[in-house]
């Protein structure tokens, strides 16, 4: 066990400055789309973990056009027909509409390809339509859809690896919500409800939510920009390994800093882990310097180092500074955010969505941080902190993750919750790191 608990302390270290890695799992963008009348499921809910047909990306266009009623009305009134004999009678109404209006074609002539499958470049090519830009005129095409709609900020490829599922139709569709329209400074939620699409009332919430966020970005620019941090991390974690007593664990006031140039990513991490075990209280003391591109690794007495693969150091510390930082980017991934504000400064509380789990996956492999597999992260909850001069004190987070950890030639599943504090000490080029001597390091034994 005395392997697997070093190894663990690792993931939790790693673990730690994942806290805004991403990926799918936008649940709470499908229900906050659903308040407003922009997304529906079905007998089987909102079935997000599967693909979307072009029929459903047809219904979405109509809703975000904010022409759903009109669509209906126009079938209603046999003004507005199509050519296709595969669309089934539900779908009728909005693609006969679309197409009367030139907005969407078939497959082939008599066919609109109802049940094929919509992938990314289908749907960020309606959505863009639903912001005002035109393939037709000239301001994208189908196929530079997903990089037009990336620049306009709908579209976010680390999110998206893998199959387009209605889990990004929901994440896309939300994020454009809060988009600006073509030539315009009103977002597409501002039009819907102008046109009464959507109501005001129902908007309302999420209008909130938004500029909440857009103050939240504000006060974090300084911050967010920043490279390098010298920070002073605090952690309790209770660990529970199937078929033993839970393990509790704290981090007490151990030191984090990264510092990142054009030129070279540098990393140190010093903390000392106190556990309560059947045998009594254990002090675990781990190091880890990350400097010219190899992973510096001592604990429990062993020095071992890893070269990492050319230029992912600077990759995964790029992302990973950020996050140090604050959490932050794209509205869709935050469930809810909230402000408090004191005589001595002001909190915001971010809900980060779950299933954050594929990223930190993508983070261990890059590292060479073996024997986790299986990695989920639930929801993420970050209160962060500025002083009355608009200065970060600190940001807090909470969450729990679950893996399969393999060390010793035996797989365990493994519980954790953690509760981290991270006290700015400095950022920019008032952190500097003080590297020991290496020479005595070993190469890291290969799995």
């Amino acid at each position: 066990m005395k392997k697997l608990r070093v190894l663990l302390l690792t993931l939790l270290l790693v673990s730690a400055l994942c806290l805004s890695a991403s990926a799918a799992g936008f649940e709470h963008a499908a229900e906050q789309l659903k308040s407003v009348g922009l997304f529906q499921g079905g007998d089987n809910g909102f079935e997000l973990d599967r693909a979307p047909t072009r029929a459903e990306a047809a219904v979405m266009l109509t809703r975000l056009l904010g022409i759903e009623e009109a669509a209906k009305e126009a079938h209603a009134a046999g003004t507005a027909t199509h050519p296709f004999t595969d669309v089934p009678t539900w779908a009728d109404p909005y693609i006969g509409h679309l197409y009367s209006l030139g907005l969407t074609s078939g497959m082939t002539a008599d066919t609109y390809g109802t049940d094929s499958l919509c992938n990314d470049k289908m749907y960020c090519t309606f959505v863009l339509r639903a912001l005002g830009y035109s393939d037709a005129a000239g301001d994208f095409s189908y196929d530079t859809s997903v990089d037009f709609a990336a620049e306009k900020g709908i579209y976010n490829p680390s999110y998206f690896a893998g199959d387009f599922l209605r889990d990004n139709v929901a994440a896309i569709s939300y994020q454009a919500l809060f988009t600006a329209e073509k030539d315009k400074e009103t977002t597409l939620l501002d039009r819907l409800v102008a046109d009464g699409a959507v109501s005001a009332e129902a908007a309302a919430p999420l209008q909130e939510k938004a500029d909440t966020y857009a103050a939240y970005l504000a006060d974090s620019a300084a911050v967010s920009s920043a490279t390098s941090m010298d920070l002073t991390l605090t952690a309790d974690m209770t660990m529970t390994i199937e078929g033993a007593e839970p393990i509790a664990a704290t981090i007490p006031a151990s030191t984090v800093k990264v510092v990142m140039t054009e030129e070279k990513v540098e990393m140190e991490m010093l903390l000392a882990t106190e556990t309560e075990t059947e045998e009594g209280p254990v002090t675990v003391t781990q190091k880890m310097w990350l400097k010219d591109n190899v992973l510096y690794v001592e604990a429990e007495g062993e020095k071992v180092k890893t070269a990492l693969p050319e230029g992912i150091a600077q990759q995964v510390v790029a992302d990973q500074t950020k996050t140090v930082n604050l959490p932050g980017e794209d509205l869709c991934l935050v469930e809810t955010v909230t402000l408090t504000e004191e005589a001595d400064g002001k909190t915001y509380t971010l809900v980060m969505g779950g299933a954050l789990g594929d990223a930190v996956n993508s983070v261990l492999a890059q590292m060479n941080v073996p024997g986790a597999s299986h990695v989920e992260i639930g929801k993420m909850e970050t209160k962060v902190r500025f002083d009355a001069a608009g200065v970060l004190e600190n940001l807090a987070v909470a969450y729990e993750m679950s893996m399969d950890v393999t060390a010793e030639g035996a797989t365990y599943p493994v519980s954790c919750v953690y509760n981290v504090v991270c006290d700015i000490n400095a950022v920019g080029d008032d952190v500097v790191i003080e590297f020991p001597d290496f020479s005595d390091f070993v190469d890291a034994p290969a799995e």
